[in-house]
């Protein structure tokens, strides 16, 4: 019989969220309709409907939402604007990481829940990605990082790697206090900024010029 949770508050996006995360977990599985929710919090489906359209999209919501939580923290904090992009990204990613980490049980389920492999991203990467752009295009007019012809738009898809990198270490962390994590967020970080950064790949680049015009091969 359906529970009367709902009936001594509004009914908003959080807390049919809320209610979706411990549905999968009690019951290990994504519901496949807004039924199993209907029964579970005693919210009417056609109160569901107008805020949701289906449980899929309460799942891309949770996961987005931690996105724009963590962007709108930094934005709300004094020093973020003043810092590089390196430590804009780095930020971000502590920031992301520890909101997951309110939810670490659902999201680690979540993940499982996913591994097939897709072509199409997901839309919080995608959310991520047209951040770190941002960022990037930043770094590159003050000369934090190099701008190169053909290579430069493919950079915010470097950082949208490296998000699943860091999420695959989180997901199998057991050091304490995630210290593996932290240590996987700062190298990787720190890794494609020096790459992006006058480098030897500039070097490369350069004799490869040479060698295409003097037709050597």
């Amino acid at each position: 019989m359906a529970t009367s949770k709902s009936k001594s508050k509004v009914v908003s996006k959080e807390i049919i969220m809320e209610a979706f995360m411990e549905w999968c977990l009690e019951n290990n599985k994504y519901p496949e309709s807004f039924y199993p929710l209907q029964k579970h919090t005693g919210i009417a489906e056609s109160e569901l409907y107008q805020h949701f359209n289906s449980s899929k999209q309460i799942l891309q919501e949770i996961w987005e939402n931690q996105h724009i939580q963590t962007v709108e923290m930094l934005q709300n904090s004094a020093e973020f604007s003043s810092y590089t992009g390196r430590e804009k990204i780095l930020a971000y990613y502590f920031s992301w990481i520890e909101h997951l980490m309110q939810h670490r049980s659902f999201f680690l389920f979540s993940l499982q829940q996913d591994k097939k492999p897709s072509l199409k991203k997901p839309s919080w990467l995608q959310h991520q990605i047209e951040f770190f752009d941002t960022v990037l295009q930043e770094s590159m007019q003050n000369g934090e990082i190099e701008t190169r012809k053909f290579i430069s738009e493919k950079y915010k898809e470097a950082f949208g790697l490296n998000s699943m990198f860091i999420l695959k270490q989180w997901e199998k962390d057991e050091s304490a206090k995630f210290q593996t994590t932290d240590q996987a967020i700062e190298k990787s970080v720190n890794l494609v900024f020096d790459l992006l950064g006058k480098s030897p790949l500039d070097s490369m680049i350069d004799f490869g010029k040479f060698l295409f015009k003097q037709k050597t091969f």
